[in-house]
C-alpha cells in the first residue's frame, strides 16, 4: 500500500476545505431563494401594496425636499 506524505495530507485536507465550501454555498443559495421568496410574497401581499398607496403622498413629498 502507499504510504501517505505530506503531499496527501494537503491534498486531503484541501478536498475536505473545497467540500466544506461547497455545502456552506449551497445552504447560502438556499437561504437567498427563501428570503427572495418571502420578499416576493410580501409585496405581492394586499397589506403591503395597501401600505405603498397609503404612504405614496408623504413619500413623494418627503423626496422633493431633499
Amino acid at each position: 500500500m502507499h504510504e501517505k506524505d505530506g503531499r496527501d495530507y494537503l491534498i486531503e485536507e484541501l478536498r475536505e476545505q473545497v467540500n466544506r465550501k461547497t455545502v456552506e454555498c449551497e445552504r447560502l443559495t438556499r437561504e437567498r431563494d427563501e428570503y427572495l421568496y418571502h420578499l416576493e410574497e410580501t409585496r405581492k401581499s394586499f397589506s403591503y401594496k395597501l401600505g405603498m398607496a397609503l404612504t405614496a403622498l408623504p413619500r413623494k413629498i418627503r423626496k422633493q425636499g431633499n
